[in-house]
């Protein structure tokens, strides 16, 4: 335990944030704009007393830590427990060639477990990079709307989860497998009509879907939505509103088959096996301007995160 030899005198500081809580699984923001009265130097002084971290960031950026809420004096707290910061896992798991894979979600996974969360990706297929687009501009809206404190649904973004086969520009991942053919369904079937749609030696063979697999059966989403490239379209099973929404968005045609067999796709793993509405977007792939990707589909994602419901499903 560090202790000051002698009491400096307080001073005021104006602190932009104040959350209690390990930073790592997740804060409550109690406030911000606060004036916060502490003895000099505060990111020296350290006591055991208290039980909760105290983050403290200052209006210049600056970082003032302490633990125990009895060793501040706090003015003018306006409780605000809507606001949690935004987790980012730059490694939240690795391909079998090591490549990290990067996740985005609107509090800690641990905390999400009991919410339900929108769940959102991109680069199933690394040769569309249109669904990648989608997600990461999907992704800004929703950490610019977290972040000032309006009330969305709980989300979870990977914005490409085949990030092998994006560098590379092919659909399938560094091992040659079709994720949206991997998956564990009951329908999983290890005949392909193509190698482009190799299913892999076995179901949940590959590290991306394990990865997959293991969060919806952690955090149970309420809805999942995956960005694609191919003919315009908006395939959605088990929450018809949802899929009118991108579709009365985008203008592209709603249904809820693509329209030829997906054995061991995540529509099959999610909705047929566990109930999970799962909805694929395919963009158009002969699109040349990228930048009209998120405005044909803002109005639809926004509805849908804006739309608290359980979409059916029960705590």
């Amino acid at each position: 335990m560090m202790r000051m030899s002698s009491a400096p005198a307080p001073f005021t500081a104006s602190i932009t944030f104040l959350m209690i809580g390990d930073p790592a699984t997740g804060c409550r923001t109690l406030g911000k704009g606060l004036f916060i009265r502490v003895p000099l130097p505060a990111a020296r002084m350290i006591t055991e007393r208290g039980g909760d971290s105290v983050l403290l960031i200052g209006t210049h950026g600056t970082v003032l830590s302490t633990r125990g809420q009895d060793s501040l004096t706090l003015n003018g707290i306006m409780p605000n427990d809507a606001q949690r910061p935004i987790l980012h896992l730059p490694i939240w798991k690795k391909t079998t060639l090591g490549t990290p894979i990067e996740l985005f979600a609107s509090s800690s996974l641990e905390h999400l477990r009991q919410e339900k969360p929108i769940l959102l990706m991109g680069g199933v297929h690394g040769d569309e990079p249109e669904g990648v687009r989608l997600a990461t501009d999907t992704l800004s809206w929703l950490k610019s709307n977290t972040s000032s404190g309006k009330t969305i649904c709980p989300w979870i973004v990977i914005p490409c989860l085949n990030v092998d086969g994006f560098a590379k520009k092919t659909r399938v991942n560094g091992r040659g497998v079709d994720l949206n053919r991997n998956y564990p369904a009951k329908d999983w079937s290890s005949e392909a009509r193509a190698e482009r749609y190799s299913p892999g030696p076995s179901a949940a063979s590959e590290v991306e879907v394990q990865a997959v697999v293991e969060l919806v059966e952690s955090v149970k989403p309420r809805l999942i939505i995956h960005c694609h490239s191919w003919k315009p379209c908006v395939v959605g099973v088990g929450s018809k509103i949802d899929t009118d929404r991108l579709s009365r968005s985008s203008g592209y045609a709603g249904s809820e088959d693509i329209g030829y067999p997906t054995p061991g796709s995540l529509s099959s793993f999610g909705w047929f096996d566990h109930k999970v509405p799962v909805i694929c977007i395919e963009e158009d792939d002969t699109l040349k301007d990228y930048d009209t990707i998120w405005p044909r589909f803002r109005g639809g994602m926004i509805e849908i995160f804006e739309d608290l419901s359980l979409r059916g499903q029960t705590r």
